[in-house]
């Protein structure tokens, strides 16, 4: 038995909410958990513990890694149900209301809006600096922990 629009919509917008939810609550955690280790190679290296700030250095960037790609699976998910909404929004009879339904249109809008006016900051970049940057600290972090203890011996 087809879906009817209404059902397809449902459907869709069920599964964008889901995962754009999920990509928020994931990007949250990693906020949290890169806190909570960037604390420990602080304290570690307090306590002159090198070992210690070395091995949670390359935790952060192994993190930063992993989350990375949660988050890119979240993305295609949510660019999935995106288009999926944009195909059932153009397939609505918006009877009367046909002289406004580019203003109803509201993911296409969306879409058109970040297109037209070259928005360089989205979620998704954003996400992906923060990111990156963890992950080069973390790297970097653990190469200077490496010199330290090469320069030692």
């Amino acid at each position: 038995m087809p879906f009817d629009i209404i059902e397809q919509r449902k459907y869709l917008w069920e599964f964008f909410s889901y995962h754009a939810s999920q990509r928020l609550n994931t990007f949250n955690f990693y906020l949290i958990l890169s806190g909570a280790v960037i604390t420990g190679i602080f304290t570690a290296d307090a306590k002159e513990q090198s070992v210690v700030s070395l091995i949670l250095s390359l935790i952060l960037s192994l993190i930063s890694f992993i989350f990375q790609k949660l988050d890119s699976r979240n993305k295609r998910f949510i660019k999935l149900s995106e288009k999926g909404l944009m195909d059932i929004e153009d397939r609505i009879d918006y009877g009367e209301f046909s002289d406004i339904a580019n203003d109803i249109k509201i993911i296409t809008s969306i879409e058109q809006y970040t297109k037209k006016e070259n928005v360089y900051f989205t979620y998704s970049k954003c996400f992906t600096i923060i990111f990156g940057v963890f992950f080069l600290l973390g790297i970097f972090y653990a190469l200077s922990i490496i010199n330290q203890l090469v320069c030692k011996c």
